[in-house]
């Protein structure tokens, strides 16, 4: 995935990706940390969710993302996790936990 620019982008949240993050590890949640931890803040993700019956884990059905969007999108697909998180959004400005016309993150 890349964006106008010729920058590779993650799949789900668009951001450019940096090389550094295929060696920074993830931080490990305090007590439950493990000597050989070896997943970086990138990886390997699925363009197009895997599905039975359909030849889709291909070299082009891949590209590189965060291992975090990754987790998020799981087996759901692109898409299906973006109306999803639409939704959640949508609840939580209904309910006064977020402004209606948030920029953070911008």
């Amino acid at each position: 995935m890349f964006n106008a620019a010729g920058f590779t982008i993650c799949p789900l949240c668009l951001e450019e990706l940096s090389g550094q993050g295929f060696f920074s590890r993830m931080a490990q949640p305090e007590g439950r940390d493990v000597p050989d931890l070896t997943v970086t803040q990138l990886n390997l993700f699925h363009i197009q969710e895997l599905r039975c019956g359909v030849l889709n884990h291909r070299p082009y059905n891949l590209g590189w993302g965060h291992h975090h969007c990754n987790v998020v999108v799981k087996d759901s697909g692109i898409i299906a996790t973006l109306e999803w998180m639409l939704r959640v959004l949508n609840r939580n400005v209904a309910e006064g936990h977020l402004p209606a016309a948030s920029n953070s993150g911008n």
